[in-house]
């Protein structure tokens, strides 16, 4: 709360106090006492007693006994106290009002609570949850009342803005956004920057959150997706504002996004001219209308509750300052409905006194409710990477090493515990140790980037592998006394094992991913997977698509897909300048949680044929996140999503399942990998593009496949099964034409470059010879599922190949000559029946690399004798190449001389008998080609034909 706000509330009670006469106290009023001379005290607890007739000011404690003396004097409190103690330990006190600062709210609650008192205590309820639940339990052993003093809930406006909201006038809630700021700013040295004091903005402005979970009733969010911390200059561990967004579920059942805002700090516009202090306020998106209530913290100064219909952009506004819904009927201690100038903290302390009476308050906020407050808050500053306040066992606050000494003490503890049997209270235990450890094995943010890493960050990355490492043995000495299958956070252990599946992941070294992969294949073996009746496996698998992966790759927006991961037919384009995407917050398992792709490169790992009812339901779960990685700007992560998506797509191919006709997602994958194939040099590095295109064309090929061969699509189901058979094939064969037609034939012509420097050469030349090499390999596959389509393609493919069996320098880099060998067969085995009219350029290709080969090897025997090294693997390359170019020749001369087509016409005839003479001619003009043409081969030796 801001100073400004502290002062308008004191002066609207002050003036109060002047307009409106104090009652006469009743002989049973409470006595209370107040802990501290807090600045909050005048409108938070003296004003209100001050008009209450069942409240007695009647002490006031400071750690000073002359600030409590002036406190008491001034606001006539009957006694004062230098010590909280003191106070406390006076017989006649029967309320307690503490207003500590955050920090020491847990103490002197616990204290006034030992001491028989009845407590309200100031918001936020305790420094951690832990705290919270300690309290609570107390004052039910105690039998006594205690409250946190969320005192905007008391107020009528507050009922009435519910009301509203669940009227269902206006449809479903999709959305809120809670903001609570103060400009310019809460003054430093204050206690809220102190973080052993429970300072910081989450904790101080928990108005905004409370706001949140008041509106939808709600306990936890579904997911925190994103918690951003701006943390004090002063001190790290201390936000000064905090960003979050969540998702929980509704009154409805349904989700709904939030967005919390708090800063106890605002910048000032251009650096140098204060903003209006924003009232705390939240913003309430439904199906129909915008409702919006404004001063949500402070109603009684002045507040209205806005509501836009979406459809007419009509506003009405709705205020209430007494009676409403909750208080309308109730006869309070100034009438019926209560009085219009009552404060937020008058209405707060009707009800408190009316429980500590024993009536039944008109409103109320139960233990529980603070607890889970305190669990929220707990959870932001953990997602945001801060410590917990008061919590001394916080591991956020620790260095590696401090958490490896106590990871290394629980393991003493474990590996030393024997086959004894754990009783309840060590399963609860048990299940805290796996919680902890299975979040320190997490691998850390340091890992996000790689880039020429400082010896700091290698020391930090080595101090960061040790702790996991340390974290898995703890994991796994826990798992033989309580088994992964049947710890409670099963989903979270989990996380953490996959985290380390695979030893490409810069965090995975070997022992990890040994100590990791057995306990996993452990768990899976104990639940069964391969059974499609075991549910325990995958609903943690479920759990954990759900809950973690699904959140952290949610906010990369995708408007292709629909949020049940179909196909968005009716997509709304994104912004054309759209800078979000340059917000590393929309990608948290690029920033943050990089162990998010690991995990999730596992959970697909794991779905066999057998479990086609659990792919298929996980489906929409899978599909936005590999469309993230297909989508992302860096390679390596492109070629990460298109493993995964090939992967993916197996267990699919294998089931026939017709999931990609159900949800129309073929194209939208497509229109996601073709990118990747224009990932060529000069831009994107020939090392990064082989990695990309090696898995993208592969993928391409499989989803087509799957798609279009597999099983037929329901619009198809009318058809017979031979027409709809037919009428995919005919899409698929369409579908790879185009790839080779726009993107391979392109692709090699692209990245290889004709010689400028001769006007009599012609020859091309390959800078990035491996890459074409790779390019040739795609087009034997493609060429392979074309079959006699192929033929359409010889224009194009006949000079590419002569291009590179030409070529003077190709034996420089065997593997491209076998690349293109293997394609000039395969034309020759798929368009046999044409293949004659370029029997010419074919053999010329082919005569070309065959003299270039033995070149080449006669170099090969130079160098051996010049050098004395053994040229034995570059012989046998060599020797390997021109046994494949015989293979093609025999294939070459097997289809002209058995043309299936015996009306070819004159000049296929002419091919048939002219072929034996042209050979000849070939021979006459270099002997050495006598070999290739002339000598005959075993037909049945299948190296010759490429077979290994």
């Amino acid at each position: 709360m801001a100073l400004v706000a502290q002062s308008a509330t004191f002066i609207h009670q002050y003036i109060s106090s002047f307009l409106h006469s104090k009652p006469r106290k009743s002989p049973e009023a409470l006595k209370l006492g107040i802990l501290s001379s807090a600045q909050i005290n005048a409108a938070a607890a003296i004003h209100p007693a001050e008009t209450h007739p069942d409240v007695i000011l009647y002490a006031i404690a400071s750690r000073d006994a002359s600030t409590a003396a002036q406190a008491a004097k001034k606001y006539n409190i009957t006694k004062s106290y230098g010590s909280y103690q003191e106070l406390l330990d006076d017989p006649a006190v029967d309320i307690v009002y503490v207003s500590t600062p955050n920090g020491q709210h847990y103490e002197w609650t616990s204290k006034a609570l030992q001491a028989g008192k009845h407590v309200l205590c100031e918001k936020p309820f305790t420094s951690n949850a832990d705290e919270a639940k300690g309290l609570v339990s107390l004052a039910k052993e105690k039998g006594l009342t205690l409250e946190e003093a969320f005192h905007w809930q008391f107020h009528p406006a507050a009922h009435a803005w519910r009301h509203i909201l669940e009227s269902g006038q206006h449809g479903r809630i999709l959305r809120t956004k809670a903001v609570m700021t103060a400009s310019p700013g809460v003054p430093k040295g204050d206690i809220r920057w102190q973080y052993d004091l429970g300072g910081g903005s989450a904790m101080d402005m928990t108005y905004a959150l409370s706001f949140t979970r008041y509106a939808l009733r709600a306990r936890h969010p579904k997911a925190i997706n994103s918690a951003t911390a701006r943390v004090s200059s002063d001190d790290p561990r201390v936000d000064a504002a905090m960003y979050a967004y969540l998702t929980f579920v509704g009154p409805q059942d349904t989700e709904v996004h939030s967005q919390i805002y708090t800063d106890m700090e605002r910048q000032w516009v251009v650096g140098v001219v204060p903003r209006f202090w924003e009232l705390p306020s939240i913003e309430v998106e439904t199906e129909r209308a915008i409702i919006f209530f404004y001063n949500a913290m402070m109603p009684h100064l002045y507040h209205y509750i806005a509501v836009t219909d979406k459809t007419t952009g009509h506003t009405r506004y709705h205020k209430q300052y007494k009676g409403g819904p909750l208080w309308g009927n109730v006869t309070t201690t100034d009438g019926k409905g209560g009085s219009s100038h009552w404060s937020t903290y008058r209405w707060q302390l009707e009800a408190f006194v009316d429980a500590v009476k024993g009536k039944t308050p008109t409103y109320w906020i139960p233990g529980e409710d603070s607890i889970c407050q305190m669990e929220c808050i707990d959870a932001l500053y953990q997602a945001a990477g801060l410590p917990l306040r008061g919590d001394v066992s916080s591991e956020g606050s620790k260095s590696n090493l401090d958490i490896c000494e106590s990871l290394l003490v629980a393991y003493s503890v474990l590996k030393s515990w024997g086959p004894k049997d754990l009783s309840g209270a060590d399963e609860v235990a048990a299940n805290h140790i796996y919680s902890w450890a299975s979040d320190a094995a997490l691998p850390s943010p340091v890992y996000a980037q790689q880039e020429d890493p400082s010896d700091e960050k290698n020391d930090a990355i080595l101090e960061d592998q040790i702790r996991s490492r340390i974290a898995l043995s703890v994991i796994a000495t826990l798992n033989k006394l309580l088994p992964i299958s049947k710890a409670e956070n099963a989903a979270d252990v989990v996380i953490a094992l996959a985290s380390f599946s695979s030893t490409e992941d810069p965090w995975t070294t070997q022992e990890a991913f040994t100590s990791a992969t057995t306990l996993l294949n452990s768990f899976a073996s104990t639940t069964a997977p391969d059974t499609e009746l075991n549910t325990t496996f995958w609903a943690v698998i479920e759990k954990i698509l759900k809950d973690r992966i699904r959140p952290l790759f949610g906010k990369t927006k995708n408007p292709a897909i629909t949020s049940a991961g179909r196909k968005n037919f009716h997509p709304v384009p994104l912004p054309r300048f759209d800078a979000s995407i340059l917000d590393p917050e929309t990608k948290p398992w690029k920033i943050q949680d990089i162990y998010a792709t690991a995990v999730l490169s596992w959970i697909i790992q794991q779905y066999r044929p057998t479990n086609q009812t659990n792919l298929e339901t996980h489906f929409p779960l899978l599909v936005p996140s590999i469309l993230a990685l297909i989508d992302d700007d860096t390679t390596s992560i492109k070629t990460k999503g298109c493993t995964l998506l090939r992967q993916l797509l197996t267990p699919i191919q294998a089931t026939k399942s017709p999931i990609l006709h159900r949800t129309n997602l073929t194209s939208v994958f497509e229109d996601a990998i073709k990118p990747c194939l224009l990932s060529l040099p000069t831009i994107t590095p020939e090392p990064d593009s082989i990695n990309l295109l090696k898995e993208a064309y592969p993928v391409l090929l499989t989803l087509q496949k799957t798609t279009y061969t597999n099983t037929p699509s329901p619009s198809q189901q009318s058809l017979s099964q031979p027409q709809s058979q037919s009428k995919n094939f005919e899409t698929y064969i369409s579908r790879l034409t185009t790839t080779l037609r726009e993107n391979l034939i392109p692709s090699f012509h692209h990245i290889s470059s004709t010689d400028t420097t001769s006007l009599s050469s012609d020859f091309a030349s390959f800078p990035y010879p491996r890459l074409s090499t790779l390019l040739l390999e795609q087009m034997v596959t493609t060429l392979a599922e074309l079959g006699i389509h192929t033929t359409k393609f010889l224009q194009d493919i006949i000079p590419l190949l002569h291009n590179t069996l030409a070529n003077p320098f190709g034996p420089a880099y065997p593997p491209m000559l076998l690349g293109a060998v293997e394609v000039a067969r395969m034309v020759v085995l798929n368009a046999h029946p044409r293949v004659w009219r370029w029997r010419g350029e074919i053999l010329g290709a082919v005569c070309a690399c065959w003299l270039h080969v033995i070149e080449e090897e006669r170099e090969i025997v130079d160098r051996v004798k010049r050098s004395g090294l053994s040229g034995d693997s570059e012989g046998l390359v060599m020797a390997r190449l021109k046994k494949k170019l015989r293979g093609v020749v025999y294939l070459l001369k097997f289809a002209l001389q058995n043309s299936v087509q015996a009306d070819g016409g004159e000049g296929q005839l002419e091919a048939n008998e002219n072929l034996d003479k042209e050979l000849r001619e070939l021979v006459d003009a270099d002997e050495s080609l006598s070999g290739l043409l002339l000598e005959e081969i075993d037909a049945n030796d299948g190296s010759f034909f490429g077979q290994v």
